[in-house]
């Protein structure tokens, strides 16, 4: 059976993915699945990817067997999963705030074992991580793009603390290599008893070490959280499925902590108004005085909180960054 390519990518992996497909062999032997976090807007990924591809480039569809030398683009607000070599397109919970996911597609082919080619690309934060940790704990092949070559290097940066990378190279060098490792021999690793729903993006992860109750609400829907510890990653996920690393919560609770700043702040700006208006409608002085007091009170509160609302917060994983490995193998 031919190897199985899964390319993930997010911001700065349109120009990423033109490079890589452009350069790919026409008799390239595998099928190719690819995601970039699109959300659910209409997009022309494919139809564009396909006018620089010396393959044939087409939006995934469910049920569709894979075929060698064709790439499958997965579709706007759809995980792109693998099983048993057909596309399985669903609408399972997002995670790291995205669908489709890198993640999930990458524990899709996990389970093929020698067959599975996991590629990480440009992209903010760390989505794809915990699933390159999964194929290289079956025995598939992790490939990173050299961060110093990624116009946003977060993503395989993250990777390549976390996962044992067998390659870490530069765009142009990309399709090359990836022709030399879909060409050689590969058979599936043993996987007894496992089925579909194992690699699902609902999924608990498989086979982790530790797994326990946390204290963080999951950002999406509110409900608990449970952390998983891959090796060195700290991977939260809440009953419905929601997946987030731990640098995708926080960026999760800044945003929330910031709507609800905005959600006081208005409604003390409302309270101020309400006040105004009652004094005028006081026939006594000394409750319209109460009135303008109230307001005046509301007002303050307004301005303290509007200070906490102009600030900056501080983005720990924007800084720069200790020393990670970025040799090119």
């Amino acid at each position: 059976m031919p190897a199985i390519v899964a390319i993930g990518t997010s911001s700065g992996g349109y120009a990423a993915l033109r490079t890589v497909l452009a350069a790919l062999p026409a008799d390239f032997p595998a099928p190719i699945c690819v995601v970039q976090h699109i959300g659910a807007h209409r997009t022309h990924l494919a139809e564009k990817l396909a006018e620089v591809s010396t393959l044939p480039v087409a939006w995934a569809r469910d049920g569709e067997a894979l075929k060698p030398g064709r790439v499958y683009v997965a579709p706007p607000d759809q995980h792109l999963l693998v099983e048993q070599d057909r596309i399985e397109l669903t609408r399972g919970p997002r995670e790291n705030f995205a669908r489709p996911a890198i993640d999930p597609l990458f524990r899709s082919i996990a389970p093929l074992g020698e067959r599975a080619i996991g590629v990480l690309l440009t992209g903010r934060l760390n989505d794809g991580t915990s699933g390159l940790y999964e194929i290289k704990r079956h025995g598939g092949t992790a490939v990173v793009q050299n961060p110093a070559s990624a116009e946003y290097p977060d993503m395989p940066r993250s990777a390549l603390n976390h996962v044992d990378v067998d390659h870490c190279v530069d765009i142009e060098n990309l399709a090359a290599l990836l022709a030399a490792l879909a060409t050689r021999s590969a058979r599936p690793a043993p996987q007894p008893g496992r089925t579909a729903m194992e690699t699902s993006s609902q999924s608990p992860v498989a086979g982790t070490a530790l797994e326990r109750v946390s204290a963080f609400v999951c950002p999406e829907c509110g409900g608990a959280t449970r952390r998983v510890d891959l090796g060195a990653l700290a991977t939260y996920a809440c009953h419905i499925g929601h997946r987030f690393t731990a640098e995708s919560l926080a960026e999760g609770l800044r945003a929330s902590l910031t709507m609800k700043v905005e959600f006081v702040a208005q409604a003390l700006h409302e309270y101020a108004a309400m006040c105004s208006d009652m004094a005028a409608k006081q026939a006594g002085a000394i409750e319209r005085e109460s009135w303008l007091a109230a307001r005046d009170q509301a007002q303050k509160r307004f301005a303290l909180l509007r200070t906490l609302f102009d600030a900056a917060w501080l983005v720990p994983e924007e800084l720069p960054a200790p020393g990670v490995r970025t040799a090119i193998r």
